[in-house]
């Protein structure tokens, strides 16, 4: 498990784009008892209503939505490359009958404003839940857009002011 130290929003590395779209990172919800995660690699860090934020998207039919409803809290983890198949997993398999983290080779930690993120990670943001809203087709601009939607439910937009940002220090 890494010891972790704080860190301002600004000070996140490497950029959100590499950070999320190239790199990946596990979102998480519940509780030290009842938690899952998931892989994302879409999302976004910004500034929004005077504070920092972090845009999350999940599909209503993946189980983490249920804990992401159910919860005020979610944490972003991002783990360092040896953990590449632990991501691919965490996308690709249910946590529905099974504990999901453990089976992946993770373990979480209870974060100090109750969020539970990924005690292998490099970098954990934790975010309260602040605004949702479901991804509207009908707003979609590009055609481009609606091959991401042919199999699958429609986004759930989960925006969250971020409380604390946590660097490993290995």
């Amino acid at each position: 498990m890494s010891i972790f130290e704080p860190i301002k929003p600004s000070e996140i590395t490497p950029d959100p784009f590499s950070l999320i779209g190239e790199n990946w990172g596990l979102v998480t919800a519940g509780t030290v008892e009842n938690a899952n995660t998931m892989t994302v690699s879409w999302g976004s860090l910004g500034f929004l209503w005077n504070m920092p934020i972090c845009n999350i998207y999940i599909r209503p039919e993946r189980y983490t939505y249920q804990f992401t409803e159910s919860e005020n809290l979610f944490t972003l983890s991002f783990l360092p490359s040896e953990f590449r198949k632990a991501l691919q997993f965490c996308g690709s398999e249910t946590g529905r009958g099974r504990n999901k983290i453990s089976d992946a080779g993770l373990s979480t930690i209870k974060l100090e404003n109750g969020g539970i993120g990924i005690s292998q990670a490099n970098l954990i943001i934790e975010c309260e839940k602040i605004y949702y809203n479901d991804l509207i087709p009908d707003n979609f601009l590009s055609s481009d857009i609606n091959k991401f939607y042919e199999s699958h439910g429609i986004h759930r937009m989960y925006t969250g002011r971020i409380l604390s940002c946590l660097r490993a220090t290995h």
